[in-house]
């Protein structure tokens, strides 16, 4: 059947098309841009289907409606989760739904407490894990705690972002240890004022460097354009005093999450840059000195 003007209807065309072509274009067509696969998912059933792996690859919870929302999604669609995170603080019961729900994740970002979740639910096996504001509380004598809940065997990319005021205790190698299989760390902080702290942030990787054998400890520094430009250069200066040293420095991200979520999306690394930067210095040659 054909308009007016000659031009067959849409339907003749797709009809004409085998099946199996036509799943391949909407599955492109999905991969290629989100808004397209939430689109072609409203066509009918089978489009759903075919578009899930793209729509549901990332999964950003911000909001309590959202976290609520998501809990009644079918196990066919959640199946499909690879990067779950969750920076709704509740209720609760919906993250424990949400979590018990997709366990095949590869990397998880939280910025709310999971402990409460400990008994509940099994503690997490993705690979790579983000603790951000929020996920790290405070003890009553101010002193910054783990999330117990998150450490799991299977992680080894690790990223943390420290509350004001957190002592580098936080990261000492007996607290780190609970990811056994860790090889990558990345610190997000503010320093104080003066870049103070720059040597006690640097030592603190250098333990976990050296004690667990770290092949990166990605050193974020957030705070105010003076402040950070200040600890940024003295612990750049720290790091060019050893050779082969697996510590980068670098600016943090406005928005830690949003990097995490463009990255899961882009299918991009927030390591790569520094992995770079460390085997650029690894393999250059020892300074011969007479």
């Amino acid at each position: 059947m054909a308009t007016a003007t000659g031009i067959p209807f849409m339907s003749d065309v797709w009809a004409d098309l085998p099946i199996e072509l036509v799943r391949a274009i909407f599955e492109f067509a999905a991969a290629s841009d989100r808004q397209s696969a939430l689109t072609l998912s409203l066509v009918c059933v089978a489009a759903r289907s075919w578009t899930a792996p793209a729509l549901y690859r990332t999964v950003r919870l911000d909001t309590a409606r959202a976290l609520k929302a998501f809990t009644i999604v079918p196990p066919a669609f959640t199946v499909h989760v690879q990067h779950l995170g969750i920076f709704a603080p509740g209720p609760l019961s919906a993250i424990c739904t949400v979590l018990a729900a997709c366990t095949d994740t590869r990397s998880l970002a939280c910025g709310v407490p999971l402990a409460p979740l400990q008994s509940t639910v099994p503690a997490s096996t993705a690979a790579e894990q983000h603790l951000l504001a929020g996920a790290i509380t405070r003890c009553r004598d101010d002193e910054a705690q783990w999330d117990d809940w998150a450490p799991g065997g299977k992680a080894t990319r690790l990223r943390v972002q420290l509350p004001g005021g957190a002592g580098w205790d936080v990261l000492a190698p007996e607290r780190l240890r609970h990811w056994p299989a860790l090889t990558h760390l990345a610190v997000v902080f503010t320093p104080c004022a003066d870049a103070a702290d720059a040597r006690e942030a640097f030592d603190a990787a250098m333990r976990a460097v050296d004690e667990l054998g770290l092949a990166l400890v990605l050193l974020q520094v957030a705070g105010g354009a003076a402040r950070r430009r200040a600890t940024m250069e003295e612990l750049s200066k720290m790091t060019d005093e050893r050779k082969g040293c697996r510590i980068v420095v670098g600016a943090a991200p406005l928005s830690p999450s949003r990097q995490w979520e463009l990255a899961t999306r882009d299918g991009t690394s927030i390591w790569s840059a520094a992995e770079k930067i460390v085997a650029t210095r690894r393999a250059a040659p020892a300074t011969v000195t007479s």
